[in-house]
């Protein structure tokens, strides 16, 4: 393996990055790592056609994969199934730390982020101390206090 990119090879890459050769098939035929090859199609700026996911995943040209919509219908099921996560991982051809996070991020989408102290209770007002019902965890001032305060403002200025 050369340490060098050169015209050739850079035109090489181009062509076999237009005829839509994964980048396995494009590393072995110019004797690049697969890495190298996604790397160099990264500052080439090379975009594969919108749509086109015959040729490895769906990575665009700085490397990133995106998750598919058969990834997120599996990864619940196989989450769920007991299956260890390095093993879905392994099946989905993500890395451990991309399961994990995308399905911590699918569990908040399910839930709503509402806590226990976010939630209206009694507070005490942090002008006077008096308690009052509070509609949520950033209302500390109960009703004469907030007027008070959006009234005069001087102490707050």
């Amino acid at each position: 393996m050369s340490a060098r990119w050169d015209r050739e090879t850079n035109a090489r890459l181009i062509e076999l990055w237009e005829r839509g050769l994964s980048i396995d098939g494009i590393s072995e035929k110019i004797d690049r790592t697969p890495s190298a090859v996604q790397s160099r199609a990264s500052k080439l700026r090379l975009r594969r056609q919108p749509g086109d996911r015959s040729w490895f995943a769906p990575v665009i040209a700085d490397g990133k994969v995106y998750w598919t919509t058969s990834d997120d219908d599996q990864l619940p099921a196989l989450m769920t199934s007991g299956v260890e996560v390095v093993d879905i991982a392994r099946r989905l051809g993500r890395t451990v730390s991309s399961v994990h996070t995308r399905w911590k991020r699918m569990s908040q989408a399910r839930s709503p982020r509402v806590t226990v102290s976010d939630a209206a209770k009694t507070r005490n007002c942090m002008c006077c101390k008096t308690p009052f019902k509070s509609a949520w965890k950033g209302n500390r001032l109960c009703a004469p206090c907030g007027s008070y305060a959006t009234g005069t403002r001087a102490q707050y200025d």
